[in-house]
C-alpha cells in the first residue's frame, strides 16, 4: 500500500511524509492536482482498520478536477504512531483531525474546506465541527457513516454493557467486528490489498475499542448537524446498518437541518474502493455537492 503514498496518476501527484499533530507522530498523505488548481481543498477522514491511502480511487479524480485532497493516517492506524487500543475515547483522533485541518488553513488560508468522512472517519468529522465555534468546513460528506453497527440495534444499554465489560474481557470480539475485506468492497483488486496490506494494525474491533466507539455512534444525532451534510450508503452494506442512515437523514430533514441521504444499489461498506461505477457515481456526487454548497 505504500505505493499510495508517491507518485503521478491521472492528473495528481500523490505524496506522503510525517508531521507533527497533536503531540504525535502522524503520516500525511496528499493528492495535488498537476495542473492548475482550484482554491478548494478536501480534507478526508479515513476509517477503522485501514488508513488513508485507501481514499486514492477517490483523491485522484479529485486532484485531476483541480482540487487538493489531503488526508492523515489516524493515530494507531497505517504508518502513524501508536496502538488504537490505548485509546479511551474517540477525542484522541479529533484532537489530531483538528490540529491537521488547522495546520492546512495556515498553509492554504484562501482556500474553501470540505470534509469527507468515511465510516469512523465521519464520527470524527463531525465531533471536530461540534467542538469550534465557527464552522471549519464548508460543507461535508459522510460515506457509510459508522452510525450503528449492520445487525446491532445501538442503545444507551449497549453502551453501558460494553463499558462494563472493558476491564473485564477487554479482548473480546464485537459481535460482526470483524473486517473481512469481501465484507468492505466488492473489487477482487482491493480485496486481495486488503488481505496482504501489512500497515493494517488491526482487523478486528475489541471491547476495548467498541466501548468508545458505540458511546461516540450513540453521541452523533441528526439534531447536532450544522453544516450542509451528504450522507452516502450502499445498499449492501455489512459493516455499517444504512437503514440507520436514512433514518438519521429523515429526522434531520424533519428538524429543518441541511442533510440529504443518497443510497447506491448494491455497493459495500466501502465506497471509494467498490466497482468502477460507484466510483464514478461518487466522483459526481461530490463535485455536484461541494459545487451546490456555494450557491
Amino acid at each position: 500500500m505504500s505505493s499510495y503514498c508517491a507518485g503521478n496518476s491521472l492528473g495528481a501527484i500523490a505524496s506522503g511524509c510525517h508531521v507533527q499533530l497533536a503531540g504525535y507522530n502522524i503520516y500525511e498523505r496528499r493528492w495535488t492536482p498537476q495542473g492548475p488548481r482550484r482554491q478548494e481543498l478536501v480534507f478526508l477522514c479515513h476509517g477503522f482498520a485501514e488508513h488513508c491511502g485507501y481514499f486514492h480511487q477517490l483523491a485522484e479524480p479529485l486532484a485531476a478536477a483541480g482540487f487538493l485532497a489531503v488526508g492523515h493516517d489516524f493515530y494507531g492506524h497505517g504508518l502513524s504512531e501508536g496502538n488504537v487500543n490505548q485509546l479511551r475515547s474517540i477525542d484522541t483522533l479529533v484532537d489530531v483531525a483538528a490540529a491537521h485541518l488547522a495546520k492546512l488553513k495556515l498553509e492554504f488560508p484562501d482556500c474553501i474546506v470540505y470534509g469527507v468522512g468515511y465510516s469512523m472517519g465521519a464520527l470524527v468529522l463531525h465531533r471536530m465541527c461540534g467542538r469550534s465555534p465557527q464552522p471549519p468546513l464548508s460543507a461535508m460528506v459522510w460515506l457509510s457513516p459508522a452510525l450503528q453497527p449492520a445487525g446491532m440495534k445501538l442503545t444507551k444499554r449497549r453502551v453501558q454493557l460494553s463499558k462494563w465489560l472493558l476491564p473485564r474481557l477487554p479482548n473480546l470480539p464485537l459481535p460482526g467486528g470483524r473486517f473481512r475485506p469481501e465484507d468492505l468492497t466488492r473489487s477482487k483488486e482491493t480485496q486481495e490489498q486488503l488481505h496482504t496490506d501489512t500497515s493494517i494494525k488491526q482487523r478486528v474491533l475489541y471491547t476495548r475499542v467498541c466501548a468508545w466507539m458505540l458511546e461516540a455512534m450513540l453521541a452523533t444525532q441528526p439534531g447536532s448537524i450544522t453544516l450542509p451534510t451528504l450522507l452516502i450508503t450502499g445498499t449492501a452494506d455489512r459493516i455499517a446498518d444504512p437503514a440507520r442512515s436514512a433514518a438519521f437523514v429523515a429526522a434531520g430533514q424533519a428538524l429543518g437541518k441541511p442533510v440529504t441521504g443518497r443510497a447506491y444499489l448494491g455497493a459495500r461498506h466501502q465506497l471509494h474502493t467498490d466497482l468502477p461505477t460507484v466510483g464514478v457515481k461518487l466522483h459526481q456526487d461530490l463535485m455536484q455537492w461541494f459545487a451546490a454548497s456555494q450557491d
